[in-house]
């Protein structure tokens, strides 16, 4: 999926405020979620397993995990980027239910859906997305991995730039070790 980050006309303007206020409201939305309640058992899996990894141990070899290994390791660069605490863990989620949205907005466009429908769905999206877990879960990563996937598939064959393409099996087998 390319984006135009052209922003000289006014229509270029318009669609980087809409996809960058999609962003906003869906990581926002998220982390206000994330905040509301834990669950021990379900919340802080891969906060351990993550911070294991960053302290150099690996999954599997030096620890056990019942899950892929592909949240705990992305978990384990938000912590090594912005510390070991609870707001970078749901920042990871916040940050994908941002990206999700933001490429379902994109494909809601490229439907050519009514701007107003496609703001509504999106909407919809966002707040069903990742909030109903609210931290890194592993079946809402592999869903969304496989939803990106599409999401540049159909993309490309709609505008025949095939050159994404090469991302597709990377972020299938990303979803297929969540």
């Amino acid at each position: 999926m390319k984006f135009n980050l052209n922003l000289s006309n006014l229509e270029n303007k318009y669609n980087f405020i809409q996809y960058f206020l999609i962003g906003i409201v869906a990581f926002f939305f998220n982390f206000w979620v994330s905040n509301l309640g834990v669950f021990p058992i379900d919340t802080f899996l891969h906060y351990d397993s993550a911070y294991k990894i960053l302290n150099g141990e690996k999954p599997v070899k030096d620890f056990w995990i019942i899950h892929g290994i592909t949240l705990d390791y992305i978990q384990s660069i938000f912590f090594y980027f912005f510390g070991v605490n609870w707001v970078s863990y749901i920042s990871h989620s916040s940050f994908i239910n941002a990206i999700v949205s933001i490429m379902f907005l994109k494909l809601t466009k490229e439907l050519n859906l009514n701007l107003h429908y496609s703001i509504i769905l999106t909407l919809c999206f966002l707040t069903l997305a990742y909030p109903v877990s609210g931290v890194p879960f592993v079946d809402h990563h592999s869903t969304f991995l496989c939803l990106i996937s599409f999401f540049i598939f159909y993309s490309g064959l709609k505008k025949k730039n095939y050159k994404f393409f090469i991302y597709i099996p990377l972020i299938l087998g990303l979803a297929f070790f969540s």
